[in-house]
């Protein structure tokens, strides 16, 4: 599977590693090989080992997810967060982030005891700065139907419709030509 980034804030391009929430929903962290593509194209400054990586990780990878698409919903429909998700949330929070390491040579390296925990940490930090901020107003839900995929709206005028230009707005602009073109 394709990871998408993009969304304008790391914890919301993790959200995306499940597509098509309402539909035919499209499991993007299926195995540790997943989940350690995703760290590592997601440029986070944590290195895991694959072989590391054990089905309970997965598991948690996948709450932390399901954590922090509910409690961004929560914020972005302006509703009531689930004290069990915050508990989760702050808990992750909580762990040591990676921390930077300088060699001889002058080069940074980003270390960390618990790699994978310090990944989690890394996310729950990110959601708890992007919903406890008073920009979290500009979250958004994709306006295509297929897709469900959350993005922080960065645009000056505060109205992108889409998650990304391919392949959401795309479609919908040909959808809206064919429409125009058809004859009446």
């Amino acid at each position: 599977m394709k990871f998408y980034f993009g969304s304008g804030r790391l914890c919301l391009d993790f959200v995306r590693t499940l597509r098509a929430r309402r539909g035919h929903a499209i499991e993007g962290l299926e195995s540790a090989e997943d989940l350690d593509r995703w760290i590592d194209e997601a440029h986070l400054p944590v290195k895991l080992r694959k072989q590391a990586i054990k089905q309970d990780d997965l598991r948690a990878a996948r709450q932390l997810r399901e954590t922090i698409y509910e409690v961004v919903e929560a914020t972005r429909l302006k509703s009531r967060m689930s004290n069990p998700h915050i508990a989760l949330l702050n808990a992750h929070a909580a762990q040591p982030p990676p921390f930077p390491q300088l060699s001889a040579k002058g080069q940074i390296s980003w270390s960390s005891p618990d790699p994978l925990n310090a990944a989690f940490s890394y996310l729950a930090r990110d959601t708890l700065e992007l919903v406890g901020s008073e920009s979290a107003s500009r979250i958004r839900e994709c306006a295509d139907k297929e897709c469900t995929s959350l993005f922080f709206d960065t645009s000056r005028s505060a109205n992108r419709r889409w998650c990304s230009a391919m392949p959401c707005a795309n479609r919908n602009k040909v959808r809206a030509y064919r429409s125009r073109m058809r004859p009446s």
